[in-house]
């Protein structure tokens, strides 16, 4: 029987305000943080366990105990040009295909709020195909140890460059969020990239009291190099090979 144990020895949020003026006048900028040490053990010899596919190492194979599979750092930091302008970037470092931690760009937005309900935000936004997509990394705030990958990693391409609406509206004691994107994004790995375009959807949640309703839609079209090399095998019979690598 294989075990597989994980053990947040602690996690850790940060949260400061810089260059905020005593009488809170704009613009103002603000500092927020978020990280997680965690520890894996595995007692599988012949696999690692991992949170990230495209992981180097984790726990199991190449180590008995690792803290490479959950730990992570977030800084973001938070600009409010005017009271309806404002501009959010959050890097995060965590481990990467390649063994490293080098930090990368999570969000990178502009927010313009087009009335106090309905705002749009263009940049680098996460896809918001989950009811936890867009706060996964932020482990305090959820439920689980991690998210289930048997969901979250549905789509391997989680941040998108493009365009996002989002519209606010109360139904009685309930309150609705509808959320619209539009856009594309890609990830490295060790033999090349995935890529993902034409990336859409549309998502609801409702708050009711302590429930919390979630539904969503979304289509994207998604570029592997290595399948991409494979099916290109297919394209060497003609017509019929050439319609099968296409789809």
């Amino acid at each position: 029987m294989v075990r597989q144990v994980s053990w947040l020895c602690a996690i850790l949020i940060v949260t400061q305000s810089g260059a905020l003026l005593a009488d809170n006048s704009l613009p103002n900028l603000e500092f927020n943080g978020f990280g997680t040490l965690g520890v894996v053990h595995s007692d599988e010899q012949n696999a690692d366990f991992v949170n990230d596919p495209f992981a180097s190492q984790g726990a199991g194979y190449s180590h008995d105990w690792s803290a490479e599979v959950d730990s992570r750092l977030g800084l973001q930091a938070t600009l409010h040009l005017t009271p309806i302008l404002s501009s959010v970037v959050q890097v995060v470092s965590e481990k990467h295909y390649d063994g490293s931690y080098a930090p990368e760009i999570e969000w990178a937005n502009v927010q313009y709020d087009i009335t106090p309900n309905l705002s749009i935000r263009v940049g680098r936004m996460v896809q918001s195909s989950f009811m936890a997509s867009e706060h996964r990394k932020v482990n305090y705030a959820t439920p689980w140890v991690r998210p289930p990958q048997e969901i979250y990693r549905l789509i391997p391409v989680a941040n998108f460059d493009g365009v996002d609406m989002r519209y606010r509206y109360p139904v009685g004691k309930a309150t609705n969020e509808l959320q619209m994107n539009f856009g594309g994004g890609s990830v490295d790995y060790s033999t090349g990239s995935i890529d993902a375009s034409d990336s859409w959807g549309v998502s609801h949640r409702t708050h009711w009291g302590d429930a919390t309703l979630f539904a969503s839609y979304g289509e994207l079209k998604v570029s592997a190099d290595e399948l991409s090399q494979f099916f290109d095998v297919y394209r060497l019979f003609g017509l019929p090979g050439e319609q099968l690598a296409s789809r």
